[in-house]
C-alpha cells in the first residue's frame, strides 16, 4: 500500500472574513475537538479547503491549503509526545502532524487513505486514530468470529518509519479448560462445517481474499491451516441450526498452536492446551446448544511462523442421531436442519431415505427427495431412479437433475423406469425424456437404443410422445438408422396426439438426410390419410430436405389438396417445370408467389412466359412484385433478343405510373438490368402522376448511366425555377441534385442548376444535397460555391 508524504503549501487563498474560534472549541466546518496538549489553538477549516491555525488570542497565524479537503471533520490528537490532526473527507482519511514553526505553524501530512466499502463490498479499510496510535484494520461481511469481533489483518501505524506494520489481533481472556476424552466421534462428517478465518495462504493482506479453511475438514493431513507469527488469529464454524455440542477433535498440524481459545456462539468460552502429540486430539464439550464456534490462537508454537493446524470437528448430538431417524425428522418437521447431515452422508444416507420414501406422502417426498439429489455420492443411481419412480410432479425436476449428472449410469435405470407399467404414466414419460438426453451424448448408445425404439408402438399416446422426443436427440446418428425407422413404424399418426404427431414429424425431419425414400413415403401415406396438418406440414419439408427425388407428392399435393399452406410448402419443395407451372396458376397468393421464386431459377421459354404473364395479370401486388424481381434476375444470363422481350414486359408496368407502387419498383430496378435504353426511366422521372418513391428511384438509375443527365437537368431546373413548401417536392430535387453529381457531368448546365440549388431558399435538404454533388464533381470555382453554404466541409470535400 502506498501513502503519500508530503508537506501541504501554504496557500494565498485566505478568507479575510474568517472569524477565529475559542480554543477550547476549536472549531471547524464539520466538528472538532478541544487544544493541543500544553498549547492553546483554535483551527478553522473552510469549505474551500483552507484551513487556519491561530493561537490563543485569535491571530492567524498560519493558512494551509489541503488538497481534496471540503466539507470535512478534523479532530487535535495527541500521541507518543507528537500533536496531529485528522482529518476526514468523503472517503479519504489523513494524518497531519502538526509542528511549531518561526512563531507559527506548519503541518506534514504523514498518511492519507480512501477508506470505507471497495469494490463490491467484499473488503471494506477503516482507520482507529486516537491517544493509543493510528490503527488500521480492514473487514469482510462474511467473516467474523462467534463474539462478532471482524477485525481483520489490522495494522499499527510506526510515526518514526512513516508506514503500517501488522500487529496481532487482541486474544479473549479467560475461559474453562477442557480436558482431553475418550469418546469416540461419529463415524460421518459434522453439521458443523468451516465457514471464515482470520488470514489465509495467499490472502495478499487482504480481506477479500481470505477463503474459508477447508483444509481444517478435508480429511487430508498434508494439508494444514497456518496461523503465522501472530497471536489472535482464529477460524470460525457454523452450523445449519443450533445443536447441543458433544465433542471437539483436533488433528495438530507439525507445529501446533500452545494454547486455543474456544469461543461458543452461547457465549461460553474455553481453553485448549496442545501437548506433544501427532494422533487426533479429542475433549467433551458442555451440552449447550450453539450453532456457531471460534478457535482464536492464544499462544503460538515455538515457531511462531510456523504454527499449524491439520483438521478440526466439531459434533452436535445431530451427529450422532442415526440416518434413518435424520430422514423422520427431514420428512414430518421443520426440521430443515437434518438436510445437510443427510446430504454428508453418502450412499447409507440415500439408502435410509429410500426406505421412508414409499410411507411418506408428497409434501414429504418433496424435502427428502431434495436432500436425496443433492447427495453427491456417486453410487447412489439406483437410489435417484426409485425415487423417480413414485416421485410427485413438484419433486421430478431435482431427481432428473441429479440422474442426468451421473451421465451414462443412470441409462439404464431410467428405461427400467420408463418398462414399470404399474408407475404414473408421468414419471414413465419423464424417465423416457431423461434417457433421450443422456442418450445424446453417451458413449454406450448401441447398448441402449434398442430398449428405446423397441418401446416406440407400446403404451399410452404419453409415452410414445416421450420416446419420439428421446429418439430425436440421437436421430444425428446415421448408425442408428436401422432402430429409428423401425420406431417410426411401429407409431400410428391416428392413435397420436397433436403433440406427439408433431414429434413424428421432427423425428422425420431429423432423419431425412439419411433414411430411405420407403420409410419417408410410408409416413407421407400415413399422414394424407390421417389428415393432421402439423404432421403432413413437417413430413412435406422433410420431403423437400430429402435427396431423394418426390416430385409425385408433390405435384399431388399442388393439384388437390385443399390446404392452401400446405399446397404452399409444397411448391417450396418442388423443383419440376410442370409442378410449378401449375403452382403459378393456383388460388393461393402465396403458393403462386413460392411458384414464381422457383420458376425464376430454371432457364426455359415456358417459365419466362408464365413470369410475364404473372406480371401482367396477377391480382396480388405481392405476386407481380416477385415476378418483376424474377425477371430482373433472369435477365442476368438471358440473350439480347430473350431481353428485350423482357425489358418490354418490364417497362409497360412502370412508364405510365399504374398499378401497385412496389410492382412499379421491382420493375423499373430490374429493367435496369435489361436494357441500356434510358427512355422509360426518364419517363418515368418526367411523370408528375408516378409515385414520388418511383420518381426517386429512377433519379438513382439515371445517375449510373451517362445518357442520364438531360432528364435530370431538365427535372432539376423545372422543380427549382417553381418552388414550395412540400416536402415531396424537397425530396425530389434534393434526389435530382445529388445524382447530377454522381454523372461526372461538369458541364456549364449542370454548375447552373447546382448554384441555383446552393442559393435555393425554402430548403436546407435541397442546400446540403448541392453541398454534397459540387463535392463529387469538385469543377473550378467549387470553393467559391461553397462559400454560400459551409466552407469547412467545402475546404474539407473539395480543396479547389
Amino acid at each position: 500500500m502506498r501513502f503519500l508524504f508530503f508537506v501541504v503549501a501554504v496557500s494565498s487563498l485566505f478568507s479575510a472574513g474568517a472569524r477565529a474560534q475559542t480554543a477550547k472549541s476549536a472549531a471547524i466546518l464539520a466538528g472538532a475537538e478541544t487544544r493541543i496538549a500544553s498549547k492553546t489553538l483554535q483551527a478553522t477549516l473552510f469549505a474551500d479547503g483552507q484551513l487556519i491555525l491561530g493561537d490563543e488570542r485569535g491571530n492567524h497565524s498560519t493558512k494551509i491549503g489541503v488538497a481534496g479537503a471540503r466539507s470535512a471533520s478534523l479532530r487535535f490528537v495527541h500521541v507518543e509526545k507528537q500533536d496531529f490532526i485528522h482529518l476526514r473527507f468523503g472517503r479519504t482519511q489523513a494524518a497531519l502532524l502538526l509542528q511549531d514553526k518561526d512563531g507559527g505553524f506548519s503541518v506534514e501530512e504523514i498518511a492519507r487513505e480512501n477508506t470505507g466499502a471497495e469494490g463490491d463490498g467484499e473488503r471494506s479499510i477503516e482507520w482507529n486514530f486516537d491517544s493509543n496510535g493510528l490503527m488500521r484494520y480492514q473487514t469482510s461481511p462474511s467473516l467474523d468470529r462467534c463474539d462478532g469481533e471482524n477485525k481483520l489483518l489490522p495494522e499499527r501505524f510506526d510515526f518514526s518509519a512513516r508506514q503500517f506494520r501488522r500487529v496481532a489481533l487482541p486474544v479473549p481472556l479467560g475461559g474453562t479448560r477442557l480436558r482431553p476424552s475418550a469418546s469416540v466421534p461419529p463415524d460421518r462428517p459434522p453439521l458443523f462445517h468451516m465457514v471464515a478465518a482470520s488470514t489465509a495462504a495467499g490472502d495478499e493482506g487482504r480481506a477479500d481474499r481470505i477463503a474459508a479453511p477447508r483444509e481444517l475438514e478435508d480429511s487430508d493431513l498434508d494439508t494444514t491451516w497456518q496461523s503465522g507469527p501472530l497471536v489472535g488469529q482464529w477460524v470460525t464454524a457454523r452450523t445449519p441450526a443450533k445443536r447441543p455440542l458433544r465433542l471437539l477433535r483436533i488433528v495438530p498440524g507439525p507445529t501446533p498452536p500452545r494454547e486455543l481459545i474456544i469461543l461458543s456462539g452461547n457465549g461460553d468460552r474455553y481453553r485448549v492446551t496442545f501437548f506433544p502429540s501427532e494422533k487426533p486430539l479429542l475433549f467433551s464439550l458442555p451440552e449447550k446448544a450453539a450453532a456457531c464456534v471460534s478457535f482464536v490462537v492464544a499462544e503460538t508454537a515455538a515457531e511462531p511462523a510456523q504454527t499449524s493446524l491439520a483438521e478440526i470437528a466439531i459434533f452436535s448430538d445431530a451427529d450422532y442421531i442415526p440416518l434413518a431417524n435424520l430422514a423422520i425428522e427431514l420428512a414430518t418437521g421443520d426440521n430443515s436442519w437434518a438436510k445437510a447431515p443427510l446430504i454428508a452422508g453418502g450412499k447409507p444416507a440415500a439408502q435410509a431415505i429410500i426406505a421412508l420414501w414409499p410411507r411418506s406422502n408428497d409434501e414429504q417426498k418433496l424435502r427428502l427427495g431434495d436432500a436425496l439429489s443433492s447427495i453427491s455420492a456417486p453410487d447412489i443411481t439406483s437410489e435417484l431412479a426409485s425415487a423417480l419412480a413414485t416421485a410427485p410432479e413438484k419433486a421430478r425436476p431435482a431427481l432428473l437433475q441429479a440422474l442426468e449428472r451421473r451421465g451414462d449410469a443412470a441409462i439404464a435405470a431410467a428405461l427400467q423406469v420408463a418398462a414399470d407399467e404399474t408407475l404414473l404414466v408421468e414419471n414413465r414419460a419423464a424417465a423416457i425424456d431423461l434417457s433421450g438426453k443422456l442418450l445424446e451424448h453417451s458413449k454406450h448408445q448401441d447398448a441402449n437404443i434398442d430398449g428405446l425404439s423397441g418401446s416406440a408402438g407400446r403404451g399410452p399416446v404419453e409415452l410414445r410422445a416421450a420416446t419420439l422426443r428421446a429418439l430425436k436427440q440421437i436421430s444425428h446418428g446415421a448408425q442408428y438408422r436401422q432402430q429409428l425407422e423401425l420406431a417410426i413404424t411401429k407409431l400410428s399418426a391416428h392413435s397420436l396426439t397433436t403433440d406427439a404427431r408433431r414429434a413424428l414429424a421432427d423425428l422425420c425431419l431429423a432423419i431425412a438426410a439419411y433414411s430411405g425414400p420407403q420409410l419417408l413415403e410410408a409416413a407421407w401415406a400415413r399422414a394424407r390419410d390421417d389428415g393432421d396438418f402439423d404432421l403432413r406440414f413437417a413430413l412435406l419439408r422433410a420431403l423437400g430436405d430429402s435427396k431423394h427425388n418426390f416430385e409425385p407428392v408433390f405435384s399431388e399435393v399442388i393439384a388437390h389438396d385443399p390446404d392452401e399452406v400446405l399446397r404452399w410448402v409444397a411448391t417450396e419443395a418442388a423443383h419440376d417445370e410442370t409442378t410449378l407451372l401449375n403452382a403459378a396458376r393456383d388460388r393461393d397468393p402465396r403458393t403462386r408467389r413460392a411458384a414464381v421464386q422457383k420458376l425464376a431459377t430454371l432457364n426455359s421459354d415456358g417459365s419466362e412466359r408464365e413470369l410475364r404473364q404473372a406480371l401482367k395479370s396477377d391480382r396480388w401486388p405481392m405476386v407481380r412484385s416477385e415476378a418483376a424481381a424474377a425477371l430482373g434476375h433472369r435477365c442476368l444470363n438471358a440473350s439480347t433478343g430473350a431481353k428485350a422481350h423482357i425489358a418490354t414486359a418490364l417497362a409497360e408496368v412502370f412508364r405510365y405510373g399504374r398499378g401497385s407502387e412496389s410492382v412499379q419498383l421491382a420493375s423499373i430496378e430490374s429493367y435496369s438490368h435489361c436494357s441500356q435504353n434510358s427512355e422509360p426511366i426518364e419517363q418515368a422521372l418526367l411523370l408528375e402522376s408516378a409515385p414520388l418513391s418511383l420518381r426517386e428511384l429512377a433519379t438513382a438509375l439515371l445517375a449510373r448511366r451517362s445518357t442520364g443527365s438531360p432528364a435530370l437537368l431538365s427535372t432539376a431546373r423545372r422543380l427549382l425555377a417553381a418552388p414550395t413548401q412540400d416536402e415531396s417536392w424537397w425530396r425530389l430535387v434534393a434526389s435530382c441534385v445529388r445524382a447530377l453529381g454522381h454523372t461526372q457531368n461538369r458541364s456549364d448546365a449542370v454548375l447552373e442548376v447546382l448554384s441555383s440549388a446552393l442559393d435555393c431558399p425554402v430548403s436546407a435538404v435541397i442546400r446540403v444535397a448541392a453541398l454534397d454533388a459540387v463535392a463529387e464533381l469538385c469543377p473550378d470555382g467549387a470553393s467559391a460555391a461553397f462559400k454560400r453554404g459551409s466552407a469547412a466541409i467545402g475546404a474539407r470535400r473539395c480543396p479547389k
